[in-house]
């Protein structure tokens, strides 16, 4: 086993790629999976979150502004003028 190992360390080093432990390798493939969950529930979030002021925009009557910092609409209010909650 210990010369399979200094093997595949000595092909790796000489492609020059990096040689890390494989319980290393395992931890960080397992933060990545955490991280898409994550990424994954809170864009499922938004989306939520998205459409629930687009109801409540219409039920108002309300136009509904996506606001980015520093710019106006041609009402001179905060955002773009046709964020993806505006009305027509």
């Amino acid at each position: 086993m210990a010369a399979l190992d200094r093997q595949g360390a000595l092909t790796a080093i000489s492609a020059g790629e990096a040689v890390v432990p494989a319980s290393e390798l395992a931890a960080a493939r397992a933060e990545i999976a955490k991280l898409q969950r994550v990424l994954g529930k809170k864009t499922l979030e938004n989306e939520i979150l998205k459409e629930a002021v687009e109801y409540a925009a219409e039920k108002s009557g309300l136009r509904a502004h996506l606001c980015c910092p520093g710019t106006t609409n041609e009402d001179g209010l905060p955002g773009t003028g046709r964020g993806a909650l505006a009305s027509a």
